[in-house]
């Protein structure tokens, strides 16, 4: 038991990291701010920041988590309501209000200028050298890396102050960070103006980003919509990099990715399976009562050595029967000797041994071979879970729903023991099936799994507007009190069954 305690806590790490492991890539590929990936759960033991993200090896060894910049909706309005205390409660990232907007547009259309003259990877100074001559020929005022004093230090330099009303930062690198933003704010409070613009030349798409200072009071009296066409061009640094920003087919292939790559890690395993092949071997499935077989107390799934086909041995006991012979069996690892007489006349439907045979294993495949059937194996997997779960559910309403071929956490720890003693290879095939039953289960349109935020999102798109932060706090609350409670039964009857 304690072997399979260990095998389900590695089993765990390895599903819920590859699935956290999901949601970061498609995150990072889409340029969100991912402030941390953790191996297990907190509290921290270690962690070390590469970029802007912080890597972390926490104490609880159960999967992993990534913690992506304005995944949490309510963590999200509150650091809009910390940096923007004076800010009406309802204003949003795409209906800020427009500070210098004439400015701000004749500005943007410099610096995509700048761009198009030097492309994407030219040097900061470069920037800044071909927009100073744009500058000029549009009679712009502006200063170029004007000193300010922050905190007593003299080393800080603004990249341009335009017309004395705002403060441009110019940026040539992969992405624009949290410390871009502050920066910028430090230098909003120092030079007493409202607005900072930041311009990452590297961006594939130039979009400048708008950074208000939050001493100012927004005047709601002034414009708060932006036209359509260039509503993503200007919008608050709350936005920047920001999961909420992104529009909704982005945001629900980030919430997708988590369940694809439990399902490649299925898909992967199980070619593995097909490459290394399983040894062959005849295993017993059932026992007839009163039988030679009962009498000697053999019992499903010992293994018969010495034979791979089950006509092989069928044609040696039938060659036997009446005469005493000796059958090696491995139970649990360890091989015994059994003495036992096949009956000359068995009882219809039975053997002479009286029971019933199963062969287990797989040939080697070649590596394209194994690839293939990997993936018919893992599609088949996939739809025979959603068959058994949409029975177990139309069940359910009619009162007929069975628990009893759903292993909790405690069928886990039992099986996963009785795969261990089996061999490696038999591990591999639990893995991936775990793997591939998780896939199933996180689609699954119910609050508080991936499959419920994509119905959320589906609805946020249908409807034009998302769903109001406290329903959907309170659905996934409910969800998630559901599965626990269903986890409690499944375990209950776990415990009695095992």
């Amino acid at each position: 038991m304690i072997l399979g305690i260990v095998f389900v806590i590695i089993f765990l790490s390895i599903l819920v990291l590859v699935h956290e492991l999901g949601h970061f890539l498609a995150a990072k590929k889409f340029g969100l701010l991912v402030e941390e990936f953790g191996f297990g759960l907190p509290p921290r033991i270690w962690g070390k920041k590469i970029g802007e993200t912080i890597y972390s090896i926490n104490a609880l060894p159960f999967g992993g988590f990534d913690k992506i910049y304005g995944e949490d909706r309510e963590e999200s309005l509150s650091k809009q309501s910390e940096l923007h205390p004076n800010a009406p409660k309802k204003t949003r990232i795409n209906n800020t209000r427009i500070i210098e907007a004439e400015l701000s547009y004749k500005l943007t259309e410099l610096l995509f200028q700048a761009q198009n003259q030097l492309g994407r990877f030219a040097r900061e100074k470069q920037y800044g050298d071909v927009l100073e001559n744009l500058l000029k020929e549009a009679n712009i005022k502006y200063k170029r890396e004007l000193p300010i004093s922050i905190e007593n230090s003299n080393s800080n330099r603004i990249d341009f102050f335009i017309e004395d009303k705002v403060v441009l930062e110019l940026k040539s690198k992969r992405f624009i960070d949290k410390n871009d933003y502050y920066q910028t704010k430090r230098y909003l409070n120092s030079m007493n103006v409202e607005l900072g613009l930041i311009v990452n030349f590297r961006e594939p798409h130039l979009k400048p980003k708008r950074v208000l200072n939050p001493k100012f009071r927004v005047n709601s009296e002034q414009e708060k919509l932006l036209s359509k066409d260039h509503s993503d061009l200007f919008v608050d640094s709350d936005g920047i990099r920001s999961f909420g920003s992104l529009p909704i087919s982005k945001r629900s292939l980030i919430i997708f990715a988590g369940v694809l790559m439990n399902f490649l890690l299925g898909w992967l395993v199980i070619s593995i399976v097909f490459n290394l092949g399983i040894p062959q071997k005849i295993l017993i499935t059932s026992v007839a009562k009163d039988s030679p077989a009962a009498a000697i107390n053999l019992q499903p799934g010992d293994e018969i050595i010495d034979f791979s086909k089950v006509d092989d041995f069928i044609k040696f006991v039938d060659e036997n029967r009446g005469k005493e012979i000796v059958l090696k069996i491995e139970r649990q690892g360890e091989v015994k000797e059994f003495k036992t007489v096949p009956r000359v006349k068995p009882p219809s439907g039975e053997g002479a041994l009286g029971i019933a045979l199963m062969e287990s294993g797989l040939p080697k495949k070649n590596l394209l071979a194994s690839v293939w059937e990997g993936l018919k194996t893992s599609i088949g997997i996939i739809q025979e879970v959603f068959k058994a779960i949409f029975n177990l559910i139309a069940k359910a309403f009619v009162g007929k729903a069975n628990l009893e071929q759903i292993a909790g956490p405690v069928g886990i720890v039992k099986i996963t023991a009785q795969a261990g003693s089996l061999g490696f290879i038999y591990l591999l095939q639990l893995l991936a099936l775990i793997s591939l039953n998780l896939v199933v289960i996180n689609i699954l349109p119910f609050p508080a799994l991936d499959g419920g935020r994509l119905l959320f999102l589906l609805i946020e798109k249908i409807k034009g507007s998302p769903l109001p932060l406290k329903f959907e706090k309170y659905a996934n609350a409910v969800g998630m009190a559901f599965l626990l409670l269903l986890m409690l039964v499944i375990t209950i009857k776990d415990i009695m069954r095992f």
